[in-house]
């Protein structure tokens, strides 16, 4: 999608975050894809499933939404929920951001204050 290169190119504001990608992820994620994801692929597949779930909400209600960002969690995308009210955030102001690649760096704290799962 568009959005994956303009997190490409500001993938080193992610770089402290790799580590949420453990173990335990990783054998979650299998359910999505058997294969060892690697970090920047795996944003890329989050906030494009953040963004999907967010389309629920503003375009179908809350409850799609809801079962939307469930059934993401329950394959290993366990971030949906949080990044797609970010980017609720980002389009309900998005005159403050101007564009999504200044948004960025508000996901990219986000992913920094979550702790990789045990």
């Amino acid at each position: 999608t568009y959005m994956n290169m303009l997190i490409t190119q500001k993938i080193d504001l992610f770089k402290e975050a790799q580590v949420l990608l453990n173990d335990k992820l990783q054998n979650l994620l299998k359910k999505a894809g058997s294969f060892k994801w690697e970090w920047e692929y795996f944003l890329h597949e989050q906030i494009t499933r953040a963004l999907v779930a967010y389309l629920y909400k503003k375009n179908i209600n809350e409850n799609a939404w809801q079962q939307e960002c469930s059934r993401q969690e329950k394959i290993g995308f366990i971030y949906t929920k949080d990044i797609s009210l970010l980017l609720e955030k980002f389009d309900l102001q998005r005159n403050q951001y101007g564009n999504f690649s200044n948004f960025i760096p508000e996901i990219a704290a986000y992913f920094k204050t979550q702790k990789p799962i045990l």
